[in-house]
């Protein structure tokens, strides 16, 4: 069963855990999200949706959701499936 997702671009930045950023497709909506990061570490990897850097009244960095979802197992299952149309992607063999 297909995902719906579309991985558009994969651009490699290697600093510390962050691997890179996507940009994908979901065509039913015809929706492109710019800005996904994956992140990958000793304990495995995991992917951000895009977010703001904001700084609190303390003065400490912060990040903002740009795009959230109303339960934690819907925001599970469509991180779960950019995580792995983005491997998919790599394993391929296009990224940029």
């Amino acid at each position: 069963m297909s995902s719906g997702i579309e991985v558009l671009e994969f651009k490699k930045m290697e600093k510390g855990s962050l691997k890179g950023f996507a940009k994908i497709l979901i065509p039913q909506w015809g929706l492109i999200i710019d800005g996904i990061t994956l992140w990958e570490n000793e304990r495995g990897s995991w992917i951000n949706m895009p977010s703001r850097e904001y700084e609190n009244d303390a003065k400490e960095k912060k990040y903002a959701k740009l795009v959230s979802f109303s339960t934690p197992e819907l925001n599970k299952r469509f991180l779960d499936a950019v995580k792995k149309a983005i491997q998919k992607y790599l394993v391929d063999g296009a990224v940029a």
